[in-house]
């Protein structure tokens, strides 16, 4: 499912991605941070985020649902050659937990001005870590890049 949404001022969704990937780069410490993978002249950054960072209009809109341990998944791609920006991309995406119980996650492209980026939803409970393996085509590439993240959710 594609999203085109109109130009002009920064709409809601595209305030919404911002606060996400700002969260994700300022949540962490460390400075090799495990939400971005650099592979293949590309910046790959993905993470969870909890649902309810989601305006519910929006949330409706894109069908996504908001709740406490509902988590909204984002990957983006990025050229780090010119002429750069994000790009399309075909992603194979698994999750499983550590005890091996999968979590499925279908992911929608969303196009905001000249920017892609592949959303999804998920559930996890108090404490549980999900391990992430993407299999990411670039578009226009013949072989895809290989990603395995894993983060730990903690639910109030």
């Amino acid at each position: 499912m594609k999203y085109k949404l109109p130009g002009g001022r920064p709409s809601l969704l595209t305030k919404i991605l911002l606060a996400g990937m700002l969260f994700l780069t300022f949540a962490g410490t460390s400075s090799a941070d495990p939400r971005i993978t650099v592979a293949g002249g590309y910046q790959i950054h993905h993470g969870a985020v909890p649902s309810e960072f989601l305006d519910a209009a929006l949330a409706r809109r894109l069908g996504l649902r908001r709740s406490r341990g509902g988590m909204m998944f984002t990957v983006s791609v990025v050229r780090l050659t010119p002429p750069g920006g994000s790009v399309r991309a075909t992603i194979d995406l698994r999750a499983r937990n550590q005890r091996g119980g999968k979590k499925p996650i279908n992911l929608q492209e969303i196009h905001e001005g000249g920017a892609v980026s592949y959303l999804g939803e998920l559930r996890v409970a108090n404490g549980e870590t999900v391990i992430f393996d993407m299999d990411i085509t670039p578009a226009g590439e013949a072989r895809a890049l290989k990603v395995r993240y894993q983060q730990a959710f903690f639910v109030d």
